[in-house]
């Protein structure tokens, strides 16, 4: 199945990351959560898992904030400014 919410424009979580700590503006929708790091497990090991359901899941209050939408030209400009 295709996945329709895939626009085919760039993103680099760690780019995202540094973009975003420059210019916070660039995230236009962002989502506070709790998370977790995962240091030892069977299957994966340095993951993040958040809750992202608190009304259905109890957790402790939110450590995480997610980037859910960005301003991908203004994303663009700033990657291709470092690279200048």
């Amino acid at each position: 199945n295709k996945n329709e919410t895939v626009d085919g424009k760039i993103y680099c979580c760690d780019g995202l990351a540094i973009a975003w700590a420059i210019d916070p503006s660039i995230a236009t929708k962002t989502t506070e959560a709790y998370g977790e790091v995962v240091t030892e497990g069977k299957i994966t090991a340095g993951s993040i898992f958040y809750n992202m359901y608190p009304e259905f899941i109890k957790s402790p209050s939110p450590n995480v904030i997610t980037i859910n939408d960005v301003d991908h030209d203004k994303y663009i400009d700033l990657l291709e400014g470092a690279l200048k």
